[in-house]
């Protein structure tokens, strides 16, 4: 994955490298870009930004984030058809749908060993 999105916020614009995205978060009217190193305001929406992110490890999780599942470290149920995501190395969390969760299963993890189990009625995926 490589490239990066020039982001323009008041008067600066900052240069994001691709690879450095672990999340993106629609709240309100504005949009956080999670990176390894930073959170970064933008007022593009996550239709502008996902057709920036094209990548196959940018996934639209959820109608309010955009995830790349490089950085996943689990899901945890949170309700009926809905999981948090928790990333390696922050303590933020995303959303993910029930459906977008079995997509990722079926696309990304296929021949991977994927193991589930139940503790205290939460999902857990290991990888």
């Amino acid at each position: 994955m490589k490239g990066r999105l020039f982001i323009k916020h008041k008067n600066d614009i900052h240069i994001i490298l691709k690879q450095d995205i672990i999340f993106i978060e629609r709240s309100g009217r504005s949009t956080t870009i999670y990176t390894k190193n930073e959170e970064i305001k933008t007022y593009l929406t996550l239709n502008e930004l996902e057709g920036e992110l094209r990548e196959r490890d940018f996934i639209r999780s959820h109608r309010s984030f955009i995830i790349n599942i490089l950085y996943v470290k689990n899901f945890n149920l949170y309700a009926k058809n809905s999981y948090l995501v928790n990333f390696e190395n922050r303590d933020e969390q995303a959303m993910i749908t029930k459906d977008k969760v079995k997509f990722i299963q079926e696309n990304y993890f296929r021949g991977e060993q994927v193991v589930q189990h139940h503790l205290l009625d939460n999902d857990y995926f290991i990888y």
